[in-house]
């Protein structure tokens, strides 16, 4: 046994999720373990863009009641991670169609160093500088001030204009608990973690698959969480599902609870998690409250007994828990969120369920249903939304590249957002057509480059600017390509390949000093680079052979 039967909220795996996004940072999302493509991705965030654009258009017209021109709406994300939904949603998002009002989007996380780095990246400084971004310390679900550690304000309670809530998979990496409802009686779930590995620590990377969990029940008592509104919200959660578990998301709703606090009651919340149970389309509080299910089934999985002589299943079988390298995530039950709110609601949900993100909106207030809201979310998220773009693009870059000629790949990048990841697996495809471009296509192929570069928030080890300029080189815009080469050593640092490549780029367009300087840098970098000093020997030589010839005339 690896610890003793308790509260799911308060089991070691919280600790140990807690320690991995500690120990990693950033790098918990670089490492390819955490995804992160499609959350923090410029297809969310145009959808997410055209929202928050919508809402400030009905807060403006007064839907959600008074609004102050001369203070900001703020957008508050939770869990912002590296930061790069931020980048990509400014990018996306057209200014003049929130004047006269003004935006602040505040990055928040619970990580002391994903902090500390917003305050240091250089592609946030140029927002950070303007005013529109700020960043803050913020554990999801706790109370107190929020203190912005660029500007030095603190938001103040009740904010005078309404707020924008964004949290995307983040509730489902946030404590939960488990209960279980039989003939009507309300349960808890306790939770025994056990594992057959005598060896096994809290740091190790390979945690979650080595353990068993086991539950065993308990009686609930009235004030479970202290007798108030998230006791009545459990209470009618068990009241509406008589047979079966469920997971109970008390810090999410905690969190839920701040913002509205926050806001005075006036939210737009913007959630992208894991599909869970999905509720019928836009139903009001009442119909939402009624509807509380949670579709949580023991599944038949490898189990085994535990030496307290119960049987134990593995995470995924017990909680449908998914494993990320050494974090997980559970499901969240969005109608629980949706039923914590004591107003005024609308909420927002997709037309078919998606296989991997569920994103929803809950107006809250006065004025909801926020009708300009409501239009904007059924176009760029009902109908067809990010997941639906993003399935379509990875499709069509996956086993389907070898059928797409080349404007059907930049049609691609342009539907993908621009999106850098996307590049990546068009680089075959623009390498069949190298040479064979006419003047318009190298104009559009320069063009979608440059704009897939704005996009360019490294987290991941590439270089995107050597690959754009790899792209261009062969297809001959030399000076396109070499300001990229320079772009990628400006940013990477020097390299013997770039100086290399650089230096053909030069020789193409007749500068051919410039080229010999390259070609020496890149035999610096690399005494060993044969390419270069073979090109460099064959320059020199046609250099002595012209300069011969000159003699001899």
């Amino acid at each position: 046994m690896f610890e003793e039967a308790r509260p799911l909220s308060e089991s070691v795996i919280w600790r140990v999720q807690d320690r991995y996004y500690d120990e990693l940072g950033g790098e918990a999302w670089a490492s390819g373990e955490v995804p992160h493509t499609l959350t923090s991705g410029p297809m969310l965030a145009r959808a997410y863009a055209r929202l928050v654009e919508a809402f400030v258009a009905d807060c403006r017209d007064g839907a959600l009641g008074p609004i102050d021109v001369g203070e900001p709406i703020y957008l508050l994300e939770l869990g912002s991670g590296t930061g790069r939904l931020a980048h990509e949603f400014f990018l996306a998002l057209d200014r003049g169609a929130i004047e006269p009002l003004r935006l602040v989007y505040v990055l928040t996380d619970r990580v002391e160093s994903n902090v500390t780095a917003f305050g240091e990246h250089p592609m946030l400084a140029p927002l950070l500088a303007a005013g529109v971004l700020d960043y803050a310390h913020l554990v999801a679900g706790s109370e107190g001030p929020i203190e912005l550690l660029h500007s030095h304000e603190v938001l103040k309670v009740p904010l005078v204009n309404p707020l924008v809530l964004i949290a995307n998979y983040l509730f489902d990496v946030i404590p939960q608990d488990l209960f279980t409802t039989e003939s009507g009686e309300l349960f808890e779930e306790l939770v025994t973690t056990c594992t057959e590995d005598p060896d096994l620590e809290e740091g190790s990377r390979e945690f979650f698959r080595r353990i068993f969990l086991a539950t065993t029940r308990r009686s609930v008592a009235p004030d479970r969480y202290g007798g108030g509104p998230l006791d009545r919200l459990l209470a009618a959660t068990a009241a509406a599902q008589p047979e079966g578990r469920f997971l109970f998301p008390a810090d999410a709703v905690r969190a839920l609870q701040m913002a509205l606090h926050l806001a005075d009651g006036r939210l737009l919340s913007l959630i992208g998690e894991r599909p869970g149970r999905v509720p019928r389309r836009d139903p009001d509080a009442g119909e939402v409250a009624a509807a509380i299910r949670s579709d949580l089934q023991v599944r038949q999985g490898p189990a085994v007994v535990s030496s307290a002589g119960l049987e134990a299943l593995r995470p995924g079988a017990l909680l449908s828990m998914g494993i990320h390298g050494g974090s997980m995530s559970l499901p969240v039950d969005l109608s629980i969120l949706a039923a914590s709110a004591p107003g005024p609601l609308s909420v927002l949900l997709p037309e078919s369920p998606p296989s991997a993100l569920l994103v929803a909106a809950m107006v809250m207030g006065e004025g909801a249903p926020a009708l300009a809201t409501r239009r904007a979310y059924r176009r760029f998220v009902a109908e067809t939304g990010p997941e639906d773009l993003y399935l379509l693009v990875k499709a069509a870059l996956g086993e389907g590249a070898p059928q797409l000629g080349h404007a059907e790949h930049l049609a691609v990048l342009r539907a993908g957002g621009y999106d850098p990841y996307l590049l990546r697996l068009s680089f075959d495809a623009f390498e069949r057509r190298f040479g064979t471009l006419d003047e318009a296509e190298l104009e559009e192929l320069a063009r979608v480059l440059d704009r897939t570069y704005e996009h360019d928030f490294p987290i991941e080890d590439t270089d995107v600017a050597y690959g754009i300029a790899a792209v261009l080189a062969p297809s001959g815009a030399y000076e396109e390509a070499l300001s990229y080469f320079e772009r990628s050593a400006a940013r990477s640092g020097a390299r013997a390949n770039i100086s290399y490549n650089a230096a053909l780029c030069l020789l193409h367009l007749g500068r051919v000093e410039d080229a010999l300087a390259a070609l020496r840098e890149a035999i610096g970098l690399d005494a060993e680079y044969e390419a270069a000093s073979k090109l460099l020997a064959q320059v020199l030589e046609d250099q002595a052979r012209d300069a011969a010839r000159l003699v001899g005339g």
